[in-house]
């Protein structure tokens, strides 16, 4: 009996099995598992397996180019003693390179960055670049560094005017207070700040604004600093996000006490020597270094190198991804000149400062 009936569940489930196999809906049901395995297959592939590879593609999509900086000449009196050069420097660099969640989040994350940045530097002796017509006094007050058409542009620059006769009468004759005013509520300095320490932090972000459409080219803050300053900014890189230390080339002068007014120094380029060094070949930028007096200046096409080229990939927010091809930058020319440095020295009534 027991025999029996399990013969009879045999022939009932093969029977059920080949009606089953034996429906039209079998092949719909085989194919709907074969395409839910390719799909699940597929997903793990683009995700575990080439989902960095995929990642790194989205993100690189524009190239863009960067300049190199070319070494100047050095200068050299009749006798070939050398008397300007340029010598192998650390410098603090800032890119604002930051996601932010918001405007607020982003004014208030990058103003603490510099403070920092400028108090590390500060602290150990050394010096943020300032080349802005804004300073703030022993006498604890803002004042402007400079005045007529020099102040016009600037005032054309900040509030975001063409020309300067769009400037109104009330932006023509604004104060150093009132400009101070309108960045801290521009960049939301807090008045936490002091009043130095927040002409400075406007002064960096002024000059990041300035290249803003170019967020992967950095601003220098800080020249030939200390291996102080280097060895903090170092090791406080993990909160200082954009700020790092670049390799460049400082000027330096030999005889410097007596031939100073003769050989001239460098600087940060200005707007009106950047208007009249590229009416002929427009090869200049707002962050280059030319001489600004004395044969630095005269000679200053002849001395400045020639730039290199960088190319690179960026992401939306102008981060580097990677570097695609590098053409080196060229020392400029040397300049030999007809006076005699040791003469020089002792017709003027000084000791030799070599």
């Amino acid at each position: 009996m027991l025999l029996r009936t399990i013969a009879d569940f045999f022939k009932e489930a093969g029977s059920n099995l080949k009606r089953i196999l034996s429906s039209r809906i079998i092949p719909f049901v085989l194919v709907a598992i074969t395409l839910f395995g390719v799909i699940i297959y597929r997903l793990f592939y683009l995700q575990i397996i080439k989902g960095e590879t995929f990642t790194n593609s989205y993100t690189m999509k524009t190239q863009r180019e960067e300049t190199i900086p070319g070494t100047r000449g050095n200068i050299y009196d009749r006798n070939g003693k050398l008397l300007a050069y340029s010598e192998l420097a650390y410098s603090v660099i800032i890119e604002d390179c930051g996601y932010y969640d918001s405007s607020k989040i982003k004014h208030a994350t990058l103003n603490s960055i510099i403070a920092q940045t400028i108090n590390i530097i500060e602290s150990n002796g050394d010096k943020i670049n300032f080349d802005f017509p804004i300073e703030y006094t022993s006498y604890h007050v803002y004042r402007f560094t400079s005045s007529g058409n020099t102040l016009l542009r600037f005032f054309r620059d900040i509030y975001g005017k063409q020309a300067v006769s769009q400037l109104s009468e009330e932006e023509k004759n604004s104060s150093p207070d009132d400009v101070i005013r309108y960045f801290k509520d521009k960049y939301q300095v807090s008045d936490e700040y002091s009043n130095d320490l927040a002409l400075k932090i406007i002064y960096i972000r002024y000059n990041l604004a300035a290249n803003s459409y170019k967020r992967y080219i950095p601003f220098t803050v800080a020249q030939n600093v200390s291996k102080e300053t280097m060895a903090a900014i170092l090791e406080s890189s993990s909160e200082l996000v954009g700020v790092n230390i670049a390799e460049e080339s400082v000027r330096k002068y030999n005889y410097s006490t007596y031939l100073a007014h003769i050989i001239g120094y460098t600087g940060k380029i200005n707007e009106t020597e950047l208007e009249t060094l590229n009416r002929e070949e427009n090869i200049y930028s707002a962050n280059d270094v030319v001489g600004k007096s004395g044969i630095e200046s005269v000679f200053e096409t002849v001395l400045a190198g020639k730039k290199g080229l960088k190319t690179m990939l960026v992401d939306n927010v102008g981060r580097v991804q990677e570097i695609t091809g590098i053409i080196e930058s060229q020392v400029g020319n040397d300049v030999y000149l007809t006076i005699d440095a040791e003469y020089v020295g002792k017709t003027s009534g000084r000791s030799i400062d070599y």
